[in-house]
């Protein structure tokens, strides 16, 4: 796979050995939780044997940590985790394959791998008229005690933001907060990603030109949650991209970049730092891998040199990255045409967080 050409973060991370992993007394180095990831199989040497809720429980040996009670007529997408007193909640969208029913829902880990059952916390049936009849790609953040849910609306409609004081009843505000408008959304907005920045929410969301064309990477801002002002793309398809022997070759993400999540964390050395995960394809019918990116104002952002960072034979979309209990776990939407489909995850575990979020 090839590299892109730029990449402050690689540069910073292999000349102050900043980016950890195994052998060599890399252990002991500090690690910004890009690189080095390790899939968690259930019931495997990482996860232990499962004993979670038997409608949520995905079997030993399952790739997934959850899957959605009916896998054959049901299906679970873009989750958004949360950690809150040392556990891990998952929010994601779950959608009946048959009628197109759409829900959002909670599901709990104390160890952030064995989750319990899912719970719905918002549902499109019963939902405001501006729901559009589907909703789903939650991505929720903590707020002081408040829990704030933006979420994708009308299947590419808009984007409509709710509030909870407990994480389990959410309340979704009068109307959108953001409906797709312009050349670049003429396809729709979706894949939310909000963050409670120094002024106020900042709002990352994917944008595509037209109907069912490539995505690109948009972002707007608001100082109260209520009116947000678009400050324009942040992230466009790869180019440049060279391969290992400084040839030119299609970037991993040349088609579309999709899916985005934002962390704003602070370095070891106190500095804040705009974390991006997000899904790439290389063309229109390849699968989706994992990479990152980032950011010291939010609006720039500079690719991992080394990206992708999860890159196999299945297609992976939606990351969601958390530190918890000195680990970086991320969690992604994941298809396996033999195994199905459901949430997988990936821990770095590697030396001492350095970036905290």
């Amino acid at each position: 796979m090839g590299r892109l050409a730029i990449g402050w973060l690689a540069a910073a991370g292999a000349g102050c050995g900043t980016l950890g992993g195994d052998g060599g007394g890399a252990n002991e180095l500090p690690n910004r939780g890009i690189v080095p990831y390790e899939k968690v199989t259930v019931g495997g040497a990482d996860a232990g044997a499962s004993d979670v809720g038997a409608d949520v429980a995905p079997a030993p040996g399952s790739p997934f940590v959850l899957q959605p009670e009916d896998p054959k007529g049901q299906r679970i997408a873009e989750p958004s985790a949360v950690v809150d007193g040392g556990r891990v909640v998952l929010f994601a969208g779950v959608r009946t394959v048959k009628g197109g029913a759409t829900v959002i829902a909670r599901a709990e880990a104390e160890d952030g791998v064995r989750f319990g059952p899912l719970e719905t916390v918002l549902a499109a049936e019963g939902g405001p008229e501006w729901f559009g009849g589907a909703i789903g790609a939650p991505a929720v953040v903590r707020d002081g005690e408040r829990w704030l849910m933006a979420f994708a609306v009308g299947d590419g409609a808009g984007i409509g933001l709710a509030t909870s004081e407990d994480g389990v009843a959410f309340t979704p505000g009068a109307g959108p907060v953001l409906t797709a408008e312009g050349e670049d959304e003429a396809g729709g907005v979706g894949s939310p990603s909000l963050v409670v920045g120094p002024e106020g929410l900042v709002l990352f969301y994917e944008a595509r030109r037209e109907a069912g064309g490539p995505a690109h990477l948009r972002r707007a801002s608001s100082p109260d949650g209520v009116t947000f002002t678009r400050d324009g793309a942040v992230l466009e398809g790869g180019v440049d991209c060279l391969d290992p022997q400084g040839e030119p070759e299609t970037c991993w993400d040349a088609f579309s970049v999709e899916t985005p999540e934002a962390r704003l964390a602070t370095t070891a050395t106190g500095r804040r730092v705009w974390r991006l995960f997000y899904a790439g394809r290389a063309s229109a019918k390849g699968k989706a891998d994992l990479g990152f990116a980032a950011s010291f104002d939010g609006l720039v952002f500079e690719r991992y040199r080394f990206n992708p960072v999860l890159d196999d034979s299945v297609d992976e979309r939606a990351p969601s990255n958390v530190l918890s209990g000195g680990r970086y776990l991320l969690y992604f939407a994941e298809d396996r045409s033999t195994k199905g489909q459901g949430v997988g995850l990936a821990i770095d575990d590697a030396g001492a967080p350095s970036e905290r979020f």
